[in-house]
């Protein structure tokens, strides 16, 4: 639960005392990370066993979901036009050029993932907001491999759920999947959805509760890099 602490977190006196006593410590990327496994693990087990899940990994419950969406959409599109001033104002590598991303306004419509349909139409706009508006930009300056070169170099801690975004869209067209693409969608899959029964609705949407986590996350990152 990285982001539901982070967001805590800005509340200092929520969270000193767990520094204090050397519970949690930041690990070298910036992310909260409890200093005793043994300690992290119970406290993530008895929760599970508490709300009768079979993951550590913690859903948000059914009747949130479409609420949570929109908030954290909300939170994303914020921080990430902060995040372009401040990569403006450091004069680093723009991410969408001068125009900032697409369709924010599509991105606030985005429906809760509950089969492949809808997960299709989720990871569709998620992709041209941030993956594509990335590779126009680099076409746009005549660098075809801005996003593999540039935004990897510049951007370490964002580029890795840009990348995760990307193969997941082009899973979507089996066609054009490369070998490496079919490997790493078969791995990110694989991680995402363990301990998730099969063919529901929770296996779909649990992809979509952890992209827009991570990518929150890591815009939180870049953003800590740069102020």
């Amino acid at each position: 639960q990285t982001a539901d602490y982070l967001e805590l977190s800005s509340a200092v006196e929520l969270t000193r005392h767990l520094y204090d006593y050397g519970l949690i410590h930041n690990n070298a990327e910036g992310l909260p990370q409890v200093c005793l496994p043994v300690a992290a693990e119970y406290v993530a087990m008895e929760l599970a066993k508490k709300e009768g899940r079979t993951t550590a990994y913690k859903l948000i419950d059914p009747k949130e979901r479409l609420k949570w969406i929109n908030m954290r959409i909300k939170s994303i599109i914020q921080d990430m036009r902060q995040l372009e001033a401040a990569i403006a104002q450091k004069s680093k590598p723009f991410l969408f050029g001068t125009h900032s991303f697409p369709e924010a306004d599509k991105l606030l419509l985005i429906p809760e993932v509950v089969d492949e349909h809808s997960f299709i139409a989720f990871i569709n706009t998620v992709n041209r907001c941030f993956v594509e508006s990335i590779d126009n930009y680099g076409i746009e300056i005549n660098k075809t491999q801005y996003f593999w070169q540039d935004i990897c170099t510049n951007y370490i801690s964002l580029f890795p759920i840009l990348y995760r975004i990307k193969v997941y869209r082009n899973a979507q067209d089996h066609l054009t999947l490369t070998p490496k693409f079919s490997e790493d969608y078969r791995v990110f899959l694989q991680e995402d959805t363990e301990g998730i029964a099969k063919n529901t609705k929770d296996q779909w949407y649990i992809i979509q509760q952890k992209i827009l986590n991570a990518l929150w996350i890591n815009v939180q990152l870049e953003l800590n890099k740069l102020v």
